[in-house]
């Protein structure tokens, strides 16, 4: 939700109910598990893309690779 407030600072209220709304949204999508087909893809790229950064960084990145090894999403 964005606004522009320009010369009328009143502006924000619709935005701030905007908003509100989409935090109620948030939360019952995650209470009830939603899922979105259309980003599967996109997410599985994502999380290819994260896995091999936190392989090719182990070195530095200690707790990250320790986090991914123990989810099981690395298997060295």
């Amino acid at each position: 939700v964005s606004v522009l407030l320009g010369e009328d600072p009143e502006a924000i209220v619709p935005a701030e109910g905007r908003a509100y709304e989409l935090g109620r949204k948030l939360v019952r999508a995650i209470e009830n598990k939603e899922t979105y087909p259309e980003q599967e893809k996109y997410h599985a790229e994502m999380f290819d893309r994260m896995r091999a950064l936190v392989m090719a960084n182990k070195g530095r990145w200690h707790h990250e690779y320790e986090h991914w090894r123990a989810a099981g999403w690395i298997s060295e």
